[in-house]
């Protein structure tokens, strides 16, 4: 919709945004043709691509772009042969099946909303009945043979499945402690390869390889995989790591190299580009989510950053102007001082509303909407908003507990908090902010 208030038209109840919805005309008639197209999408699946075990199948790469992959080859311990079950197969069932919820609530059609609801859960337990490995902390194809036999490889794939929300938040937590951040396997100097370095099928390859190297197209889906399950902070440092490698040359290709952090040959290619611009949104820029109806406004230099004295406050309580440090912000929508510098500027417009986020040297950042004060912060964190410019939580992005200010407009004395790495703080002016979700973070190591 226009400046970001949402769409408008046709009234429905929605029970997803716990709102009203209102939805214009012409986008009524295009989630009606969306909703037909991935409702045959689903049915074909099921009827085509559904083995005895209740598991989707696909005959190897083609079908998920995968390309020059090895990670279906034989090796002596684990001889393969296709087809197998297959767990981004079951990520697009089931990423069809929560979008075809949400149209339906939408459209204020709670009763196929109930149906696609359950139709999603019910994908998600049979992927996590069949190819989930709880003594292995992650997913696994298997061949469709009599055996059943597991392929061995450990799949950056696990990462597609969380973007497709499919996972659980235990299946996510184990995969991201286990795995994600283990220096061997997926973090690597430059992480998310496509198969883990210490896995007998990786190759270190150039080119259109989907054998090792990290992927633009990996770091794109990775975004939506690690937030979904509140895991901010990783998302952060991923994008980090990203941008660190591809700033060395500026330009874009599709490819990295996990060890020397090289980019690859060639530029422009699309989803290394756009989630390299999506990253920097999220470090130090606004981030829009539809889907929740907010805004992200975050401010980090976590590198630069040395983890607080074990004095800092661990409760959220107004702070007293007399006792707030030399870099507390300053009243609300008020014009920087010539003693603070401006560290970035980053606009995000949206319709015929433009929202800015100010970073100032020493950690102070404001949002503005339309010229007027939002909020000002101070530590390395992420406000949420919505569109109208409402401050609704802070979110933990920063590897280390971080101590923060934050002063809405037009209060003028501010919140002191510590947010630890991937905690959401939920923030309701005149209220005390309530930790409302906390997510495992776990270091590289």
């Amino acid at each position: 919709g226009g400046g970001g208030d949402g769409v408008a038209g046709v009234r429905g109840k929605s029970s997803v945004e716990s709102q009203t919805t209102f939805v214009r005309p012409e986008v009524e008639a295009y989630l009606s043709e969306l909703e037909t197209a991935l409702a045959r999408f689903d049915r074909w699946l099921w009827s085509t691509r559904n083995a005895s075990s209740g598991v989707l199948w696909l005959e190897g790469t083609a079908d998920t772009g995968e390309d020059g992959s090895d990670k279906y080859r034989s090796l002596p311990g684990n001889q393969l042969q296709a087809p197998y079950e297959n767990m981004d197969m079951m990520g697009y069932a089931h990423d069809a099946e929560r979008a075809l919820a949400r149209i339906a609530a939408l459209k204020g059609n709670t009763t196929n909303q109930r149906f696609w609801t359950e139709r999603a859960a019910a994908t998600a337990a049979a992927l996590k009945r069949n190819l989930w490995r709880d003594e292995l902390g992650a997913c696994f194809d298997r061949e469709r043979d009599g055996n059943r036999t597991f392929v061995s490889s450990l799949l950056h794939n696990n990462i597609r499945a969380m973007w497709h929300g499919v996972f659980s938040q235990d299946m996510a937590d184990a995969f991201v402690a286990r795995h994600l951040m283990n220096t061997s396997e997926f973090w690597t100097p430059t992480p998310l390869p496509s198969i883990s370095a210490a896995d007998p099928r990786f190759q270190n390859k150039k080119g259109n390889n989907w054998s090792g190297p990290p992927e633009g197209l990996t770091y794109q889906r990775a975004i939506r995989g690690l937030e979904t399950y509140g895991h901010h902070a990783e998302a952060v440092m991923a994008g980090d790591r990203q941008r660190h490698a591809l700033y060395t040359t500026m330009q874009f290709p599709q490819q990295i190299n996990p060890f020397t952090s090289v980019p690859d040959s060639g530029d422009c290619y699309g989803p290394m580009l756009l989630s390299a611009l999506e990253y920097t949104a999220l470090t130090t820029g606004i981030a829009v989510r539809p889907a929740s109806n907010t805004l992200l406004w975050t401010s980090t230099t976590y590198s630069t950053r040395q983890t607080p004295p074990s004095s800092a406050p661990s409760s959220s309580r107004p702070l007293p102007p007399s006792s707030a440090p030399r870099n507390a912000p300053g009243a609300v929508g008020s014009d920087v001082g010539s003693d603070a510098l401006v560290a970035f500027t980053f606009e995000q417009t949206l319709g015929d509303v433009t929202f800015e986020l100010v970073g100032q040297v020493g950690g102070n950042f404001t949002g503005k909407r339309n010229g007027k004060g939002l909020f000002q912060c101070t530590g390395n964190a992420r406000v949420v908003t919505d569109p109208s410019g409402v401050v609704t939580a802070v979110v933990g992005v920063s590897p280390n507990p971080e101590p923060v200010l934050l002063r809405l407009a037009p209060d003028t004395v501010p919140f002191a908090l510590t947010v630890r790495p991937n905690e959401e703080w939920s923030v309701k002016a005149g209220t005390k902010p309530t930790l409302t979700r906390r997510v495992p973070f776990t270091p590289p190591y």
